[in-house]
């Protein structure tokens, strides 16, 4: 009778261990920059100024400095990572121009 029960209780454990789902954590790395954080970026400004917006960039080009680059990733649980890229270019310690691509689902504002 207990080889019974010990082998109902087993079969019971398999059976059940496959509805058992994994969780996995949201990853995010880098920089989050939204679409009000670019608005206040207006040409002429100080590399300094574009920090105090932006924060540090993620990326630095010790051989052009007239760079900052801003990263920032996500991925959401088992889903498609989702990339954002911002560069902003310099003359002379002034912004000239930003470029990049912003995903509507990052902007948190």
């Amino acid at each position: 009778m207990k080889k019974i029960i010990l082998i109902l209780i087993s079969l019971s454990a398999i059976a059940l261990s496959g509805c058992i789902h994994t969780l996995k954590a949201d990853i995010q790395q880098g920089n989050v920059v939204t679409q009000s954080m670019l608005d206040q970026l207006k040409p002429g400004i100080s590399k300094t100024e574009v920090a105090d917006l932006l924060g540090s960039p993620l990326l630095q080009n010790t051989f052009n400095d007239n760079r900052y680059d801003y990263v920032y990733t996500i991925k959401i649980g088992h889903g498609k990572m989702t990339e954002q890229r911002i560069t902003c270019y310099f003359d002379s310690d002034r912004l000239i121009k930003v470029v990049g691509n912003l995903h509507p689902g990052i902007e948190k504002t």
